[in-house]
């Protein structure tokens, strides 16, 4: 018996999509991962910001 093979032309078009599908995941986990950086580090500045952010009305100075 011989045996039977896959042809060229499907290997081919079966290595293509193979490489998209991982190329398609690797591109949602990244801009996942670094558009929760991006928004928890936003999140940080506006908190500090609003942190250092006050205003003074009367300031008094006495010298002894």
């Amino acid at each position: 018996m011989g045996m039977k093979s896959i042809s060229p032309i499907i290997a081919t078009i079966l290595i293509i999509v193979i490489t998209v599908a991982i190329f398609g995941i690797f591109y949602a986990f990244t801009t996942g991962l670094f558009g929760s950086l991006t928004q928890s580090s936003s999140q940080q500045v506006q908190q500090q910001s609003q942190v250092t952010s006050f205003t003074i009305n009367n300031v008094y100075c006495s010298n002894n």
